[in-house]
């Protein structure tokens, strides 16, 4: 996804001058004494906000709330209106839940750990299984998939599976923090 674009918060902040507003005197450049206040001219008022018009710092937050609500309402159909921009911005789990929505299958470790995490979240351990074992076979470095293996097959039942995954984990990851404990509970299993 590399060729869509990020929309960021700072780039959606509009940009705001002061025009002379909470600025200090300014110095003479004579004496390098502050000038004072009678003597700066006025700065022009600027208009209040209009009520109800997001903080800049909202701004970001807002759009994405819009796009929510549209998808509630028009389904996948509002990314018609909307694009992809914002979509980038979603935490992880609503990115994820969003694209297994539109049919996006998993392509690489990432998407399927984070199909797994999806699917977890949702009580489907089987399929969290399926897919952090996806992630621990394109990526076998990746330590977390193969311990949220573990644990979803546990979770959902599969206990000689799961025992078998946590000592390929305690095995493949023996200088991990975590093993001793791993091992422990290997053992509770039997």
């Amino acid at each position: 996804m590399n060729g869509l674009c990020r929309v960021g918060p700072r780039a959606l902040e509009p940009v705001v001058t002061n025009a002379g507003k909470d600025l200090p005197p300014t110095m003479s450049d004579q004496d390098k004494t502050p000038t004072p206040e009678s003597a700066q001219p006025e700065a022009p008022q600027s208009a209040p906000e209009p009520a109800g018009k997001p903080h800049p710092s909202q701004h970001l937050e807002c759009l994405l709330n819009e796009l929510r609500a549209s998808l509630d309402k028009d389904g996948l159909s509002a990314y018609k209106r909307w694009g992809l921009c914002l979509f980038h911005n979603y935490e992880d789990a609503e990115a994820e839940a969003q694209r297994e929505a539109m049919g996006f299958e998993p392509k690489d470790a990432l998407d399927f750990y984070n199909r797994g995490c999806l699917l977890a979240s949702r009580n489907d351990f089987a399929g969290a299984a399926k897919a952090f074992a996806g992630a621990a076979k394109l990526d076998a470095k990746l330590a977390e998939a193969q311990y949220n293996y573990a644990l979803a097959l546990e979770l959902a039942g599969q206990m000689s599976d799961a025992r078998k995954a946590w000592a390929q984990y305690a095995e493949q990851f023996a200088d991990r923090e975590d093993v001793a404990e791993v091992r422990d509970h290997i053992t509770s299993l039997a």
